[in-house]
C-alpha cells in the first residue's frame, strides 16, 4: 500500500469555452473517473500539455494480482474546456497562457471530468529572492475521494518537503522531494514564479519512479517571511491497488521551509 497520496478535482458547471465530450465507442465501459497530470505553472506566451489518465475498476477476482488493465492513458481522446479564456485558452489540447492570473481547464471525457488551476505568471525579478535550497517540515492529512486505503484514517501527520530552485529569467524552475519518515519520497521537476499577491506559486507532478504513481500538485503557494518559506496547498494522486483505481487528495496545511 503507498503511503504517498493525494488527487483533486473540481467540477465546473458552466464553462465560457465548452468543448463536447467525445462519443463513447461500441463495448468500452464508461470509467469511474479521469485524472489530469501535468505542468500547471506556465509563462504568459508559454504552453502546457495534460496527460488524461482513465481509470476503471475490474470486479473479476484479483484483477490487480492478474495484472488486468485498469488505467488507460486516453489524452488523445479527450477534450479540453477553460472558464477563463482570457487568462488561459485552450489549443489543440495544449493550454495556453493570455495573461497573468488563474484559469480553472478542464479534460473531458466520457461523461467524466476533471479540473485542475492553471496559474499563468509574468516573469519577474522578484524570483530571485526565492531562488536557492529550501528544507523543512509540513503538516498533511489525506481523504479517499474514490476508493479505499485506510491510509488515510490516521489523521493529520509530519512529513518533509525539500525544493531547489534557479531563476531562469525571472521564472524559477528545479525539484521538490516530498516525503520521510512512514512516506515514501516522491520527486520531479517543478516550474514556479511570483503571482499578482508577490506570492510564489509552484507546480509539478512529482512521483515514484519504481510505481505507476504521481501526485499532482495543486494551490502550492508560499510567501516569504523572515528568511523562511510559509506556505500550503493540495494535492491528488490516482493509483490502482487490490481493491481497484483510488483517487486521492493531500492537504497540506502548513509547510515550513528554512
Amino acid at each position: 500500500m503507498h503511503w504517498v497520496q493525494s488527487i483533486s478535482v473540481g467540477i465546473i458547471s458552466v464553462l465560457v469555452l465548452a468543448c463536447s465530450s467525445p462519443t463513447q465507442p461500441p463495448g468500452v465501459v464508461t470509467p469511474d473517473f479521469i485524472v489530469a497530470t501535468g505542468m500547471n505553472v506556465i509563462a504568459v506566451g508559454n504552453s502546457t500539455r495534460f496527460t488524461v489518465t482513465a481509470y476503471t475498476r475490474d470486479p473479476s477476482r484479483d484483477a490487480y494480482f492478474r495484472g488486468v488493465q485498469q488505467a488507460v492513458d486516453v489524452s488523445a481522446s479527450a477534450s479540453w474546456a477553460s472558464d477563463n479564456p482570457a487568462i488561459a485558452t485552450v489549443s489543440s489540447k495544449n493550454i495556453v497562457g493570455r495573461a497573468a492570473g488563474v484559469a480553472n481547464v478542464s479534460a473531458q471525457y466520457m461523461g467524466r471530468e476533471y479540473t485542475i488551476p492553471v496559474y499563468v505568471v509574468v516573469p519577474s525579478a522578484l524570483a530571485q529572492q526565492f531562488a536557492g535550497t529550501w528544507s523543512g517540515g509540513a503538516s498533511r492529512f489525506c481523504r479517499d475521494l474514490i476508493g479505499e486505503t485506510k491510509s488515510c484514517l490516521l489523521g493529520t501527520q509530519i512529513t518533509e518537503v525539500s525544493m531547489s530552485l534557479t531563476n531562469v529569467g525571472g521564472l524559477l524552475q528545479g525539484s521538490i522531494d516530498i516525503g520521510g519518515g512512514s512516506f515514501e519520497h516522491v520527486t520531479g521537476p517543478i516550474t514556479g514564479s511570483i503571482n499578482e499577491d508577490r506570492d510564489l506559486v509552484i507546480g509539478g507532478v512529482p512521483g515514484l519512479s519504481e510505481h505507476d504513481y504521481a501526485e499532482q500538485l495543486r494551490d502550492w503557494r508560499f510567501t516569504l517571511s523572515s528568511a523562511q518559506l510559509i506556505g500550503s496547498g493540495t494535492g491528488e494522486v490516482a493509483f490502482v491497488n487490490i481493491y481497484g483505481p483510488v483517487w486521492q487528495r493531500i492537504t497540506y496545511t502548513t509547510i515550513t521551509l528554512h
